[in-house]
């Protein structure tokens, strides 16, 4: 349907056409209220006035998304991240819509009730009905399109795994390089108090080092990461165990107690063994490293040879000789 000039009509126009008859077996039963006034009026169903009006309205000057419960938003044309838009905003714009109706002698009565309704009616109850007209637009609403991704070549993905790898050896590194050790080692001596306190039993990993960290911090000490924590538990208490809740550190008997130096030294020979560890595997992953992009550049440099397909090897003329 289409003006006189031929353009498409406005939504105001849309809504001014809509009949109570011709959407109500569809999109739920028309709402009817007794305003302060005296007069009745008959709204249509949010779903209704959200296909045939508010859509087609918010769409008109920007891109709408639904995203959980709420919206996004950005300029029509635009690639741009779509901006989060509260519900409460949307019910504001919609309101605002509303009451910028004009008054069209030949409208219908749904919407000239909808007119009135938002004049004369309650606040509360004109923000219930505008809320669930605001919930039925976003229902209707896409999801923000994701970017595509780019598809990457066999080279490509190995080079990124190769600098992953690195990058994951740079962090060992750095945290042992920073002055990690002494928090590595408090931790370590953290963990054989711990075992000498605990009755025995099956103890969640994460329990251990939840509470770890509590009593570091209570301390004004910088607890260790959550990967090294279980490395240096694993040394004093033993590898985890698999158990219904997650792994588990199980303590089988009791064990005698250490005065406060023999806990220190015991921390310390175990820190200075995962460091080895660590400072080989990180030098292991760089010669790694550089032996791959070695192979690389000598690849790309090695000149190619003319023929190679008419090449027979040293074994098969020694084959055909015999035969």
């Amino acid at each position: 349907m289409a003006d006189a000039e031929g353009r498409p009509p406005t939504p105001a126009a849309r809504l001014a056409a809509l009949t109570e008859r011709s959407w109500q077996p569809r999109r739920g039963k028309v709402e009817r209220h007794r305003l302060d006034a005296g007069p009745h009026v008959a709204l249509l169903p949010p779903a209704t006035l959200a296909t045939a009006w508010a859509l087609p309205t918010l769409t008109e000057r920007a891109e709408w998304y639904g995203e959980g419960n709420g919206f996004r938003r950005r300029p029509l044309g635009s690639t741009a991240e779509p901006a989060p838009v509260d519900l409460a905003d949307v019910v504001a714009e919609l309101r605002a819509e509303l009451v910028a109706l004009p008054e069209l002698d030949d409208a219908r009565e749904p919407y000239q009730h909808l007119r009135l309704f938002v004049a004369a009616a309650g606040p509360a109850l004109v923000d219930d009905y505008l809320t669930r007209l605001a919930r039925a637009v976003r229902a209707q609403l896409g999801r923000v399109p994701r970017p595509e991704r780019a598809t990457l070549t066999s080279e490509e993905r190995a080079a990124r795994i190769r600098e992953s790898k690195a990058a994951h050896q740079r962090r060992v590194r750095a945290e042992v390089r920073e002055g990690g050790r002494d928090d590595m080692v408090t931790a370590a001596g953290w963990v054989s108090a711990w075992r000498e306190q605990v009755s025995p039993g099956a103890h969640p990993a994460t329990a251990v080092y939840g509470t770890y960290v509590d009593r570091v911090a209570d301390a004004g000490r910088t607890p260790v990461g959550r990967n090294t924590f279980y490395r240096i538990a694993d040394e004093v208490c033993g590898p985890r165990k698999r158990r219904a809740r997650g792994p588990a550190y199980v303590v089988s008997q009791e064990v005698a107690p250490m005065n406060r130096e023999q806990r220190k030294e015991l921390a310390s020979l175990i820190v200075d063994r995962l460091t080895d560890e660590w400072r080989s595997a990180a030098l292991d992953g760089l010669a790694d490293l550089l032996a791959d992009r070695q192979g690389e550049k000598s690849a790309a440099t090695r000149p190619a040879i003319e023929g190679a397909a008419n090449v027979v090897s040293l074994d098969a003329r020694r084959a055909r000789r015999v035969a």
